[in-house]
């Protein structure tokens, strides 16, 4: 969850306020303050567990073990990317060159609140430009964990 500088819950009001500003800094970045939502689903489950499995692995132990990895993603992954203030690459911290510098890459998902996560879906609040982002860098992480298999996969929404 997204905290202020005392280490307490960021409230929707603060993390609107949050917009514009990855560094979260306290000044006034000139843009609306608004929050933006995020709905993320993965597209024709049911006919995925019915038909893309095959045949030979319509188990009850495949479909468990299927059901379990895409759990595993949306509420365990997932979490964890909310928990790192940087963004990181091969587990290590991410690094850009601004001004002939190397900065560290603020994380798109640390001003993310989960309202739920989990099963094949997700439901995030945050700053609207930072939802953008996190959507984002969420699909992208998503293809990665499906081998690119089905890239457009996972429907979303942000408002």
């Amino acid at each position: 969850m997204p905290q202020d500088e005392a280490g307490e819950i960021c409230l929707f009001g603060e993390l609107a306020r949050r917009v514009g500003r990855p560094d979260c800094a306290t000044d006034d970045a000139g843009v609306e303050p608004l929050l933006g939502v995020v709905k993320m689903d993965v597209d024709q489950l049911g006919l995925l567990l019915a038909q893309g499995l095959g045949s030979k692995a319509t188990s009850i132990s495949r479909v468990a073990a299927f059901s379990r990895m895409l759990d595993m993603f949306f509420s365990g992954w997932v979490d964890s990317r909310l928990r790192h203030i940087l963004l990181h690459e091969g587990g290590k911290p991410a690094y850009a060159n601004v001004n002939g510098r190397q900065q560290p890459v603020a994380n798109p998902l640390h001003n993310m609140y989960t309202v739920y996560a989990g099963g094949d879906d997700l439901l995030w609040w945050g700053p609207w430009d930072w939802a953008v982002t996190a959507a984002r860098e969420l699909q992208k992480d998503f293809a990665r964990y499906t081998g690119h298999n089905q890239p457009d996969a996972v429907s979303m929404a942000w408002w």
